[in-house]
């Protein structure tokens, strides 16, 4: 295996998938509902409410990014890495409140 050379930047990559925020709550949840009250589980089947509202905000966050690579010329463009780290953050958190919709619902069925 080479070494990058000094001065050329290592390609990127994304995060490992080791730690998937969505996979994490699930699985607590999973392990937890086994225990959980039915007054407990009323109050997590309110949670699909809050995911929507912060899906929507995220959405907003996405869009101001896409606006303002649109209407930026390159020079004044945020640096790859930033935008490289922003977006898998969206990402992950996305994939949280996907998982919080999933409990929501699970938890209106129990």
């Amino acid at each position: 295996m080479t070494k990058p050379s000094q001065g050329v930047p290592a390609p990127l990559q994304p995060p490992p998938a080791v730690y998937d925020t969505a996979d994490i709550i699930t699985t607590l949840f999973g392990i937890a509902r086994q225990h959980m009250s039915r007054e407990e589980l009323a109050w997590l089947a309110d949670v699909g409410e809050y995911a929507e509202t912060a899906l929507q905000n995220l959405a907003t966050v996405a869009e101001i990014f896409g606006r303002y690579i649109d209407e930026s010329n390159e020079r004044a463009l945020p640096d790859k890495r930033l935008l490289y780290g922003a977006f898998f953050s969206l990402s992950e958190s996305m994939k949280g409140i996907r998982a919080l919709m999933n409990i929501g619902a699970a938890a209106k069925e129990m």
